[in-house]
């Protein structure tokens, strides 16, 4: 049964086509019906490393010698001799008899010869469902704490409809790629591909690279970036007055917006007005 569920026909010895009794090698006199299965059923008993052994032992290939046939009439390089053992001893046949006895195509004897070590003449070892598949834990937690490095900003006016951040609008997400990968190089470890990157970005993080469409208070903005021996008194206390101040205005427009026996209009008078995009009050040019 393969792998699929199918049911596949089994190996057995195949008749050739031709009489091997009169051939260049006589295949057919030195091994009877009797041998060719033997053989078949003692090849298919062994494990995948050892048919690999087994191809190389059993097989050489030479360069085929000068003809003087002009050079695109056969374009063959290689020719492969063939060998099976009776009591100790290897006896050449020919192609057709050896892979009909095991019942295997050429490929697999062309192969074997292609990937064995040329020096050693050994095969390769069989690493077919040996693959390891590798863990992409370490590689996200770069991507995250290279994502958490970069400076953001929070919408000032909408933070309590959205959690949003924003990152500067001259960057995107090859740029910090870019960044990511120079500070990966220089610790000699080998970054994680761009479009994982653009996954856990995307996946994982509420952050945009448009800069908020709603402008910062000159007051609040100026007590984030206070140094942390603190504010004075006095500028502690206008900045209360600040937030008390901005509370009771949207206790007022959310009261009147409310009553539904008025109609209440609100006005961005920098949208009305015909003037620079800023994201503070005060602006200079």
């Amino acid at each position: 049964m393969m792998s699929t569920g199918a049911i596949a026909e089994g190996k057995a010895v195949i008749s050739c086509k031709g009489d091997h009794g009169t051939c260049r090698f006589k295949c057919a006199v030195h091994f009877d019906e009797v041998s060719r299965q033997s053989i078949h059923t003692e090849h298919w008993c062994l494990s995948d490393d050892e048919k690999r052994q087994f191809y190389i032992h059993t097989t050489t290939n030479k360069g085929k010698a000068r003809t003087r046939r002009a050079a695109d009439v056969n374009k063959k390089k290689t020719s492969y001799v063939y060998y099976l053992s009776q009591h100790d001893h290897k006896i050449r046949v020919c192609k057709e008899f050896y892979l009909e006895t095991l019942n295997i195509d050429a490929k697999r004897i062309v192969n074997r010869h292609l990937s064995k070590n040329y020096i050693m003449g050994t095969p390769r070892l069989y690493v077919r469902g040996k693959h390891t598949k590798k863990t992409k834990c370490a590689q996200h937690a770069s991507i995250r704490r290279h994502i958490e490095s970069i400076p953001t900003i929070e919408s000032h006016y909408c933070r309590r409809d959205t959690k949003k951040t924003y990152i500067d609008g001259k960057l995107n997400m090859t740029i910090l790629y870019e960044k990511y990968v120079e500070d990966y190089k220089l610790r000699n470890e080998q970054p994680a591909k761009i479009h994982l990157c653009r996954d856990v970005f995307n996946h994982e993080y509420n952050i945009d690279f448009l800069k908020p469409k709603k402008d910062r208070c000159d007051m609040c903005e100026r007590e984030k970036m206070r140094t942390a021996s603190g504010p004075q008194e006095d500028e502690q206390l206008r900045f209360t007055q600040h937030i008390r101040g901005k509370t009771e205005a949207h206790n007022e427009r959310n009261k009147d917006r409310s009553n539904s026996s008025q109609f209440t209009v609100c006005f961005d008078m920098e949208n009305v007005f015909a003037l620079p995009l800023y994201i503070t009050l005060h602006y200079i040019f």
